[in-house]
């Protein structure tokens, strides 16, 4: 557990360690965040915008529709809170293992470390933020793990709810209904 420097508030969660590992799944995540930011202002903002019979059913399709959702805000408030040199997210080596992370050396200069948006397909959210390519082509997971290793860092964000149809995309896909993907880039070599 740590106090945010900021608000005072009291975090549950040591920083450097795991708090979920080895699951995309939002029925798994969504308890873990929620239990270590319990007294932050936002904990109630969620808990009023998940419906309480979806903690009993882990199959109820609301973890499809809206639970990814509620996870990747999750992880921008989760970030928020994240002390100096530190960011909230997956460790670099393993993206099913999220935590408070200290940021290395080279990132701590505000000046080196950025974000940086590309517009991808849409469809493309789902299998990138659960690291599941059931259903997928092998040319079409060859083309995203290829894109992933290009943009390098990982997706702290995906605007969903801004989907637009266009002819091309960064990944340079057919046309298609696409998203703006955000990714912090922990290198700047592609920037």
């Amino acid at each position: 557990m740590y106090i945010d420097s900021k608000s005072g508030i009291k975090i549950y969660a040591d920083l450097n360690c795991s708090v979920s590992v080895a699951t995309h799944r939002p029925q798994d995540l969504l308890p873990c965040f929620l239990d270590i930011m319990k007294d932050t202002p936002e904990y109630t903002q969620f808990m009023k915008a998940i419906p309480g019979y979806v903690f009993k059913d882990n199959h109820a399709a609301w973890w499809d529709e809206d639970g990814a959702d509620i996870v990747n805000e999750l992880f921008d408030v989760l970030d928020a809170y994240a002390p100096e040199g530190y960011y909230f997210g997956a460790i670099e080596g393993d993206g099913a293992d999220f935590g408070f992370w200290q940021l290395d050396d080279f990132n701590t200069n505000p000046d080196q470390s950025k974000e940086t948006t590309y517009l991808l397909p849409a469809h493309w959210a789902a299998i990138i933020v659960n690291d599941d390519f059931s259903g997928v082509t092998d040319e079409e997971e060859n083309k995203i793990r290829s894109f992933l290793k290009e943009a390098g860092g990982y997706v702290s964000g995906v605007d969903l709810e801004n989907t637009r149809f266009s002819h091309s995309n960064d990944a340079g896909t057919l046309a298609c209904e696409c998203a703006v993907f955000t990714f912090r880039n922990e290198n700047t070599k592609n920037q």
